[in-house]
């Protein structure tokens, strides 16, 4: 008469705890870094609408780069306007120049900011940001001398 094993064996069970733990290893910290850069992300797509005024306003008003300072909420007609979410606490902008700060408790409260150049009647940005871990946000910010989105 044969007997039948019922259950799994202690090395299999050894085995099947182990490649969970390895897996565990590698996905925790992708998905630690994924989660920052969907937070950088918000950031910038909160920004777009400010992208959007200033580059209208500046290409119907024929500015150039020395009258930057003439940019402002109240030019743009987004006075009343307040950009923020549970990643962003606030958007803000000063003479073109469009500030988003994290919320505390993201990414150490950092700051993401996006610069106009114009050159011929274009808009360029230049993005920056204090974030300390490069990674955690797109390409173009990762260097205060990065190309323009």
């Amino acid at each position: 008469m044969q007997h039948r094993q019922s259950g799994f064996t202690l090395i299999e069970l050894m085995i099947v705890v182990a490649i969970i733990g390895i897996l565990a290893a590698i996905a925790i910290p992708q998905y630690s870094a994924y989660t920052n850069r969907a937070r950088a992300t918000d950031a910038l797509s909160l920004m777009s609408a400010y992208k959007t005024a200033v580059s209208e306003y500046v290409s119907s008003n024929g500015l150039t780069a020395a009258q930057l300072g003439e940019i402002t909420d109240a030019n743009l007609g987004m006075a009343d306007t307040d950009f923020s979410s549970g990643n962003v606490a606030s958007v803000n902008l000063a003479a073109g120049v469009i500030t988003a700060t994290f919320a505390a408790g993201v990414m150490e409260a950092a700051t993401m900011v996006l610069t106009p150049t114009i050159t011929s009647g274009a808009v360029q940005w230049v993005c920056s940001t204090t974030v300390a871990n490069m990674q955690f946000v797109p390409d173009n910010c990762r260097t205060a001398a990065a190309g323009g989105l």
